[in-house]
């Protein structure tokens, strides 16, 4: 209901941007099993080598029907990225993470020339592409700022995730409360605002 037009925009590129631990691969999770459910195919770009199938399972993702990609390097992540779009393979396509996009040999060049094509690769497509966008909170492990205009000419969407609180079942901490800020174009005024709760995974996959 936060969201305009009641969800993600198809044909166009929306990002989660926040801190680690404020449920962004969560969230991921949720919408590919919305769109599974919903009998669209999804694909996910394993880029920083982190997908925990424990997790994707427990968010309801069909391991089995999930397209895992895990391109060596810019060039591949691209090449996977305009033919998925091209051939409207998928309904959704998940980018994990962009900073991990621009630590691939070759990255920021493949990265580069792929931003001037997506506008054509998406026009037509019918597909939902997620990036997302890891921010540097001072604490190790962190990952690299990729900038955060580095996709925004392009960018229909933008989600805003803020750590709010701890979701707890004893001592125990179990998930996330995540404030959701919604934005639109030129991202300087807030749509909407939501607070929600993600579960973690449970066991060795935990992420």
């Amino acid at each position: 209901a936060a969201l305009p037009h009641g969800g993600l925009p198809r044909d166009g590129l929306s990002e989660l941007v926040g801190p680690r631990s404020a449920g962004a691969t969560s969230l991921a999770l949720a919408i590919i099993a919305q769109a599974q459910a919903a009998g669209e195919l999804a694909c996910l770009l394993d880029l920083g080598r982190t997908f925990a199938p424990a997790a994707a399972a427990q968010a309801g993702v069909d391991l089995a029907a999930l397209a895992l990609a895990r391109p060596a390097d810019g060039a591949e992540a691209a090449l996977v990225v305009a033919t998925l779009l091209a051939r409207r393979a998928v309904g959704v396509l998940v980018i994990d993470s962009l900073p991990a996009w621009l630590a691939l040999p070759g990255g920021p060049a493949a990265l580069a020339s792929l931003r001037t094509r997506l506008p054509r690769l998406l026009r037509g497509s019918g597909c939902v592409l997620l990036v997302l966008h890891p921010l540097p909170t001072g604490l190790l492990p962190d990952p690299a700022d990729a900038g955060r205009g580095a996709l925004a000419p392009l960018t229909a969407l933008r989600l805003r995730l803020l750590h709010r609180s701890w979701l707890r079942h004893g001592p125990a901490i179990t998930g996330s409360r995540t404030q959701i800020v919604v934005q639109l174009p030129p991202f300087v005024e807030t749509s909407a605002s939501v607070l929600i709760e993600l579960p973690f995974a449970r066991g060795e996959d935990q992420a």
